[in-house]
């Protein structure tokens, strides 16, 4: 099972005066992350290096920020990995203490600060479902709505054209048919496919 997490949490250590300040927090794009990156740049202008590792809608990346390769983005990544977490970023900002630490205590450091930030925060499961894209005639629009709302179904965006289309959560086991009979050639199926959410 995968997991994800709905609050940010920090966390703080000191290794030979160097700080080190570990942030966890969850991101629904890359649009959102770059944001909380840019700026982290400019919450902490003298820190010697913010590194990170993500997983965010099945892109990864790993970054050491100018740290010896493989010392924090990596470290950072596994715990990431390890815990089957998704749609979450790791932080972690160093503020030089004048001291080299070495390769091996920073690779040590680094992830003993993504381990405590785990242990300090409630890791929720990812829940499977469809996403279905539907198009809806017009004149059958409010009784459709009524329809999803009655089911508790979640809907994520509507766009109104020619046809409406309405994008929508459902049960992984739900079929569309139970649709179709219901609203014969009124609702169509544009798109569906699964997957994972943390559900709000």
């Amino acid at each position: 099972m995968n997991y994800s997490i709905n609050k940010e949490e920090t966390v703080t250590i000191e290794v030979d005066k160097s700080k080190f300040i570990g942030i966890i927090k969850n991101f629904k794009n890359l649009a959102e992350f770059n944001d909380f990156l840019e700026n982290l740049h400019k919450n902490h202008p003298k820190a010697r290096h913010i590194c990170y590792a993500y997983n965010i809608n099945g892109e990864i990346k790993m970054c050491d920020n100018g740290e010896p390769s493989g010392t924090a983005g990596k470290p950072i990544y596994n715990v990431i990995y390890f815990n089957n977490l998704k749609n979450v970023a790791i932080f972690v900002i160093r503020y030089f203490g004048g001291q080299l630490l070495g390769s091996g205590k920073l690779l040590r450091t680094y992830s003993e600060v993504s381990k405590k930030l785990i242990e300090n925060i409630k890791l929720i499961p990812l829940i499977k479902e469809k996403l279905l894209k539907v198009s809806v005639d017009y004149n059958v629009y409010n009784t459709f709505k009524y329809f999803l709302v009655s089911l508790h179904f979640d809907i994520l965006n509507e766009v109104f054209n020619d046809k409406i289309f309405i994008e929508f959560y459902v049960p992984i086991d739900f079929d569309f048919k139970n649709i179709k009979e219901r609203f014969i050639d009124t609702v169509s199926l544009v798109e569906s496919y699964e997957v994972e959410r943390l559900k709000e």
